[in-house]
């Protein structure tokens, strides 16, 4: 276990890093074509993968860092930092789940569309469902809702 100072910047790290990779999905969902062709599906069911295996690793990073946060009461203004942080990650986290919504609609409008596209699709909303980042002032900073 470290510092104050050191946890409180592991997790600053971890919240930029999971910025960029909400940034990043929601970019890649909101850019779909409005007529999505099955080709397409199955390269978003693979990039799909990718992101569940992604959302997995943070989910372990989240774990062992919210153990260190609790136990070393972090306060003051790295707490002030890495509450907004959390809320830069929670909205991000919301128009990641409309954008996912929205591509799961499009991929509904494809005949023929391929069952295991929509299922991963829907995988992607649930993993975000359950990963949530929350307020850090409260007495923890991720909710976790497996």
């Amino acid at each position: 276990m470290g510092t104050q100072d050191d946890i409180a910047e592991r997790v600053k790290r971890y919240f930029a890093r999971q910025i960029v990779w909400l940034e990043l999905q929601r970019d890649e969902l909101q850019a779909l074509p409005v007529n999505l062709a099955d080709t397409e599906l199955e390269g978003i069911a693979a990039r799909q993968a990718q992101r569940e295996r992604e959302g997995a690793e943070f989910a372990r990073e989240q774990q062992g860092l919210l153990r260190e946060w609790q136990a070393a009461a972090v306060g003051g203004s790295a707490r002030a930092e890495v509450q907004t942080l959390a809320k830069r990650a929670q909205i991000l986290m919301e128009e990641v789940r409309a954008a996912y919504d929205a591509a799961a609609a499009r991929a509904r409008g494809v005949t023929g569309a391929p069952q295991e596209s929509l299922e991963r699709l829907r995988r992607g909303r649930r993993m975000l469902d359950s990963y949530r980042p929350t307020d850090p002032e409260a007495s923890d900073f991720l909710d976790r809702r497996a």
